[in-house]
C-alpha cells in the first residue's frame, strides 16, 4: 500500500523569504499550483494587505447601493470594500 505524497519543488533557486514579511510570503506563493491527489484544484492569488485583516460590521445602505454592488457578482462585498479603499486613497492621500 503506497501513500500519496507530494514533494514541493521550486522552479528557481532564490534566497529564502522572511516568514514575518507579508510581501515576501505573498511573492513566494504567488501563482503556486494547488493540487489534490494529482489534480489541480486552484492557483494561489496575491492577497492584498487590506484583505488580510478585515473587520465585520453592520451598516445600513440605500437599496440603490446594495443593488449596484450585488449586480457585480458573487464577490460583491469585496468589490464594495475595494471601492471604499479607492475612495480613501483618492480623497485622503
Amino acid at each position: 500500500m503506497s501513500k500519496n505524497t507530494t514533494t514541493p519543488t521550486l522552479a528557481t533557486e532564490e534566497p529564502p523569504y522572511n516568514p514575518d514579511d507579508l510581501d515576501s510570503v505573498e511573492n513566494f506563493w504567488e501563482g503556486a499550483r494547488i493540487e489534490h491527489q494529482g489534480k489541480a484544484i486552484g492557483v494561489s492569488r496575491r492577497i492584498k494587505e487590506c484583505e488580510s485583516a478585515k473587520v465585520q460590521v453592520t451598516l445600513t445602505l440605500s437599496p440603490r447601493v446594495v443593488d449596484f454592488f450585488k449586480n457585480t457578482g458573487k464577490d460583491w462585498q469585496t468589490q464594495m470594500d475595494q471601492a471604499l479603499i479607492e475612495y480613501i486613497e483618492t480623497h485622503h492621500a
